[in-house]
């Protein structure tokens, strides 16, 4: 408020010096001030303020001017002025605040967004300071804000390795310099507890004024479990993929075997070491047979298979220990079971051993280590299940070995047991026999019978039951199994047992085998059993179980013949043999200890055991052993067993189906895709949804409580084409189909999706519900798009290539070109395609060539490249041709014309022989160096400097000839060669006989293909220039001190005349002034017109001279005065002089920048005040009103000044120069007296008078 009265108090008072003066246009200005203060700082209230002092200034006009309507009427104008200004900034000053306030608002809501946003938000500037700083990033990172602010540090706690911090970085810097944004950018960041988390970003540029610096938003989202879930679907099908391939591998060799699965166990868990053990059956010894490649690899401990006992063994024993999966996930902390590293071993982070069971035994184990995250329950299924495939696979193996051992065994046991084979080929009736079954035959000269020859040895009756039974084995494919007696070829009567079954050859039978064994001695013996067993066999042999009776020793002597339906056995196999010929291992211990119990009275009821059945195959009996005891004391075991295989496996079974039902869940909630059961009803209301629909932003209950129906998150453009094909696939019973279409999450984001759906109908084929999958698959339409893009850029890159490229047949025929000129080729277009290179007017030999290439980059799909010449109507044209296979029948040529290419080699070929000796006789020294900075060349010049000869000083390095006081700063300078930096410098060398020189070298760095590969000097040795350089510091130092000294004692008189020199331009600009009020008050006191005419003119004349000497007294330079300001200054004072006239004439001025000195400044400013004066005064009479210029300018080498009017002009017959007055007499006088010229100029209107001086000219020189 005081500034506003105080400024409106002082224009009120100059208004009224003013006008009391006869001023009444100049300090109306000054009105704008207080004007502006009071509406900007008071508004629409300050209106009343400047309506007051707009009303007061009419006031004062009309006290002082109360008759001159003119000028009221001026003033009436300005007054309106005065107010429509005060209105127009009122109304900025409101839309301003109004602004301001939106600003600060929308600022406010812009905080509250940061603040309250569930993702990382962060505001960056240019040098990757953090501006801000939201609450959610301090929940991701744990860093708060007053922890980062202002500061760029937090980037190398967040990115700890060097290198991916560098690379983060350069991402970040690139997007600054481009201003450019960044979209899905994933990183791995380091929180402050340790742990990682993966952040996708979307970085860009915040929009700002130019001139104000430049603001980076970053927005973050976690994406940790995403990630991890992506990579647990990612390890599940190379799980799945990797047992696949296992099940496939039945004819590998073990070692491979082992090799597959070590290799299986890294890339199923991620880890990066693995072994698998081999466990005893007393489990006692581990056998390591291989390690992974890559422990190999780092481990010095030996490749050959290892034997650890469990007792003693360490971590890798546990498992075996505790009989489950054994997980160390912090190797480092401590454990009992550690024992420390073997000598050499790789170093363990985490580990992980997983035991393999064959019923209750284990039989392997698997480990893995060094996973980069913990193990979990994942991975220890995974190799489980690895192992289990594996041990099935291994115990195959073993088993057809076991097979394969048998045969041979069986074959000599058939030789001590009497037991010979043979063989009916059905096509020819024809019976082969073993040698066995010829000495039991007694016949020893055949080779094979016939089947009746065959069958001749058996008696009638048992003749015809022999044949029965083949005929039925034949149709029916049941065994034989007969005892009948045989009488020999020398009349010896034996009994035998025969047995034999089919083999089918396609749909029929083709061969009979079988086996006779000689019984005689077991048929006597059995005969004298049979009595006393008639009525225990009844019941046992109608027994549905396995009835077994042994003796003390616990060998067989009795099996039912349910033996055979549940092991495979006939009873007679299993007698004579004890338990643990057919149980499995793994049942042995309990085995054992009911064998022991029995033989200690007890019995033992509901025992399960694992026995191999004649197949091969596994079946589990339960089974109730009970001792048998012949007067008082245990003679034996009575074992009944009863098949319990089936029952067992659907245990199993349901129990897996579980699993793996719990499984699929777990791997569907886990996975990107959405399961969904729509009701076959308007809207498709939503009857069950897998838990991963929260992908979308939705939760299960909202579908399943019908607050929303999947209708509803279809999104509106798209919905009448689902619903269409929907209804059409319905219309057409197609009842699977795939369908693209967008959806909306929770928040609004589209999603594109793949929506797999299968249409289920009831009994009657009406359908009652659909079922889908559907995958986001947002990424991959955005990657189609990005590939359609790159596929227009890749297009439009080929038809940018200059060079003509080809495709062409095995045979030689064109089949498709482009070239960029059709004017290049040797034949018209239309005619390329399908022609042949031998009929296209190439030489015989070229033809050979080309085709021999062509044949050549086929088969050996390697690059074929090759040069020719081509004699065109225009001269020899060279082409480089390159060729590469497109497929087996077609290349790819590529042609291009290198005739300037090489006109240029040959060229420079020149000039590098031209250079070389250049090199060679130059009488500066040239060095040459690798990247090392070892020398690659010297010439003789630079060699003779440093007293060697030039192959001494190849391969050494630079540093070698350096003093050890300059390898510092040689070192800097190798760099900055290495940046690509060129340098002249001086350097010290030291020559062989170890003196020192002075060199100047000038180095540039030698690049190829982009990279710094060594370094091109040019040497001078400058040591006597040095010496005399010396010599010249030491007496120019002298001098200097001599030459400061004078130049202070100039100095200080200089300042002393440059003072008196300004006193004497303020005094007689002073006195000049003095001079022009004395005129100004004898004007006051003289009534005469005429004289107060003249006094002006004096005046005007006077205060031209004095503007002159205020400049020189205001300026920097007392020597030179700036000329244009001088006249725009003395133009101004003119036409305020001339107080009536100035307000009907408008003076302009333009000027170019001209310095000069006084001698020219004094007599111009008098030129041009008599001619603006004389234009003031005459040009314009009474109310004409006009425009007078006056310009000044440089035009070769000569000041220009002119002043022109558009007034009434000069009379006619009118002279100029011989007009009487002072002033127009005065003009030529002062031109003259500047060795210049004035003239009149011809102008359409008014005068124009033009004056011209030599710039150069001075007033000593007038």
């Amino acid at each position: 408020m005081a500034v506003i009265v105080l400024f409106s108090v002082a224009v009120i008072a100059l208004t009224v010096y003013c006008l009391s003066q006869g001023i009444t246009i100049i300090f109306m200005h000054l009105y704008y001030i207080p004007i502006v203060l009071m509406a900007y700082r008071y508004r629409r209230q300050g209106l009343w303020g400047i309506v007051s002092l707009s009303f007061l200034y009419l006031v004062l006009v009309f006290l002082f001017h109360p008759g001159d309507l003119e000028i009221i009427e001026g003033a009436v104008i300005r007054a309106v002025v005065f107010i429509a200004i005060g209105v127009l900034v009122v109304y900025l000053a409101e839309n301003l605040e109004r602004a301001r306030s939106d600003f600060e608002k929308s600022q406010q809501v812009q905080q509250r967004i940061i603040q309250n946003a569930n993702v990382w938000m962060m505001v960056l500037d240019e040098k990757g300071r953090v501006i801000e700083w939201n609450p959610a990033a301090e929940l991701m990172c744990g860093y708060t804000f007053e922890e980062v602010r202002g500061r760029n540090e937090i980037w190398k706690a967040l990115y700890p390795d060097k290198e991916y911090r560098r690379e983060i970085l350069r991402r970040i810097t690139e997007i600054i310099s481009t201003k450019s944004h960044l979209e899905n950018f994933s990183t791995t960041v380091t929180c402050k507890g340790g742990c990682t988390k993966t952040i996708l970003w979307n970085t860009r540029e915040i929009s700002h004024q130019e001139g104000e610096p430049s603001l980076y938003i970053g927005v973050g989202v976690d994406i940790t479990e995403q990630t991890r879930a992506e990579k647990e679907i990612r390890l599940q099908n190379e799980r799945t993929r990797k047992l696949l391939e296992l099940n496939r591998m039945k004819d590998v060799g073990f070692r491979d075997l082992l090799g597959y699965s070590l290799e299986a166990c890294l890339q199923m868990t991620g880890s990066e070491y693995s072994f698998i053990g081999l466990i005893s059956p007393d489990e006692s010894v581990m056998t390591i047979h291989s390690w992974s490649e890559n422990a190999m690899e780092e481990c010095a401990v030996s490749g050959k298979p290892m034997h650890f006992p469990i007792a003693s063994a360490g971590v890798w024993g546990e498992a075996i220990r505790q009989r489950a999966p054994f997980t160390l996930n912090d190797y480092a902390s401590v454990h009992p079971a550690k024992h420390g590293y073997p000598e050499g071993h790789v170093p363990i982070t985490r580990y992980l051993g997983v035991p393999i069971f064959e019923g209750e035994q284990i039989v392997a184990i698997l480990a893995v280590a060094n996973k980069p995250e913990d193990y979990d329950e994942g991975d220890i299924n995974a190799l489980t299940t690895l192992g289990n495939h594996l041990w099935e696979l291994l115990h195959r193996r073993q088993a057809e070995d076991t097979i394969r051992e048998n045969e041979t065994l069986l074959t000599e046991v058939g030789r001590l047991a009497k037991v010979g084979g043979f063989e009916l080929d059905i096509a020819t009736g024809k019976v082969r026999w073993t040698q066995k079954t010829y000495v039991l035959h007694e016949v020893y000269d055949r080779d094979h019978l016939e089947l009746d020859e065959a069958l001749g040895f058996f008696d009638e009756p048992d003749r015809v039951r022999v044949r029965e039974a083949i005929q039925r084995c034949l149709a029916t494919g049941e065994q034989i199994d007969l005892e009948v007696p045989l009488t020999t070829a020398t009349g010896r009567r034996l009994w035998v047992h025969l047995t034999g079954r089919a083999l089918k050859e396609g749909e029929k039978s083709g061969r009979l085998i079988g086996a006779i064994q000689d019984i005689t001695e077991l048929k006597e013996a059995r005969d004298a059993l049979l009595q006393s067993e008639d009525k225990f066999r009844g019941v046992a042999e109608r027994s549905s179980d396995l009835i077994i009776l042994t003796d003390e020793s616990g060998r067989s002597i009795y099996a039912s013949p349910s033996a055979g339906r549940i092991l495979g056995y006939r009873p007679e196999e299993i007698v004579g043999r004890t338990a643990f010929d057919f149980v499995d291992p793994a049942s042995i211990e309990r085995v054992r200890e009911a064998v022991t119990r029995n033989q200690e009275g007890n019995s033992m009821e509901n025992l399960e055991v694992r026995v191999r059945k004649r197949d091969g195959l596994f079946s589990i009996l339960e089974c109730s052993v009970t001792p048998i005891f012949k007067s008082g004391v245990m003679g034996g075991m009575q074992v009944i067993g009863r098949d319990v295989t089936e029952r067992k496996a659907a245990e199993a079974r349901i129990k897996e189906l579980i699993k793996v039902q719990d499984d699929l869940l777990r791997i569907i909630n886990a996975s990107p895709a959405v399961a969904f059961l729509w009701r076959a009803e308007k809207g498709w209301p939503v009857e069950t949804v897998s838990e991963n629909v929260t992908h979308f932003g939705y939760t299960p209950e909202e579908f399943l409580s019908g607050r929303i129906a999947f209708r509803d998150i279809i999104h509106p453009d798209d919905f009448e084409r689902v619903n269409s094909e929907v209804a059409f696939n319905t219309e057409h019973e197609i009842d699977q189909y795939t369908q693209h279409y967008r959806i909306l999450g929770k928040d609004g984001e589209e999603f594109w999706i793949e929506d797999y759906t299968h249409i289920r109908r009831d009994n009657e084929g009406r359908i009652t519900h659909y079922e889908g999958i559907i995958v986001d698959i947002t990424r991959r339409i955005h990657a189609e798009e990005a590939l359609r893009r790159s596929e227009r850029r890749n297009t439009r890159l080929v038809e940018a290539i200059p060079d003509l490229m080809f495709t062409i047949s095995r045979d030689g025929v064109y089949v498709d070109f482009q070239v960029p000129d059709p004017s290049v080729l040797a034949m018209p277009v239309d005619q390329i395609i399908g022609k042949n290179i031998r009929d296209t007017g190439f030489s015989h030999e070229m033809t050979e060539l080309m085709m021999e290439r062509i044949a050549r980059a086929i088969d050996t799909d390697e690059l074929q490249q090759f040069e020719y010449d081509l004699f065109l109507p225009g001269g020899t044209r060279h082409y480089e041709a390159r060729m590469v296979a497109l497929s087996q029948e077609e290349v790819l040529a590529i042609v291009r014309d290198v005739t300037e290419q090489k006109a240029m080699q040959e060229a420079l070929r020149i000039s590098e022989e031209k250079y070389r000796l250049l090199i060679e006789k130059a009488d500066e020294g040239v060095w040459m160096v690798d990247r090392d900075y070892r020398t690659t060349f010297v010439n003789a010049r630079l060699a003779e400097m440093f007293g060697y000869l030039p192959e001494e000083m190849l391969g050494r390095r630079v540093i070698e000839f350096i003093p050890a006081s300059s390898r510092e700063t040689h070192e800097r300078r190798i760099r900055e060669r290495l940046q690509g930096k060129s340098e002249r410098f001086e350097q010290q060398f030291i020559r062989k006989d170890g003196s020192l020189f002075w060199v100047s070298a000038s180095t540039s760095p030698i690049v190829e293909k982009g990279e710094v590969v060594g370094a091109f000097s040019l040497i001078t040795d400058i040591t006597d220039r040095k010496f005399a350089e010396a010599l010249q510091k030491h007496f120019t130092e002298e001098l200097e001190q001599q030459v400061v000294a004078r130049t202070e004692a100039l100095n200080a008189s200089l300042q002393e005349k440059v003072v008196l020199l300004r006193e004497i331009h303020h005094r007689v600009k002073n006195n000049l002034q003095i001079t022009i009020s004395l005129m100004n008050l004898q004007m006051r006191k003289e009534k005469d017109p005429r004289l107060k005419e003249l006094l002006l003119e004096t005046q005007d004349r006077v205060r031209a001279m004095s503007l002159v000497h205020e400049k020189l007294y205001h300026s920097e330079d007392l020597s030179r005065i700036n000329l244009s300001t001088y006249l725009h200054s003395l133009g101004t004072q003119l036409i305020s002089s001339h107080g009536d006239i100035a307000r009907k004439i408008t003076l302009r001025m333009g000027f170019d920048p001209i310095m000069t000195d006084i001698n020219i400044a004094i007599p111009l400013g008098l030129v041009v005040n008599e001619l603006v004066s004389n234009a003031l005064k005459h040009a314009f009479p009474g109310d004409m009103k006009g425009i007078v210029t006056l310009r000044g300018r440089v035009e070769n080498g000569e000041i220009v000044i002119s002043v022109e009017d558009d007034g009434i002009g000069l009379p006619g017959g009118f002279d100029w120069r011989e007009t009487p007055t002072l002033g127009l007499h005065l003009v030529p006088a002062l031109v003259r007296q500047l060795n210049g010229r004035i003239e009149q100029v011809s102008v359409e209107r008014g005068t124009m008078f033009r004056v011209v001086i030599p710039a150069a000219v001075t007033g000593e020189t007038s």
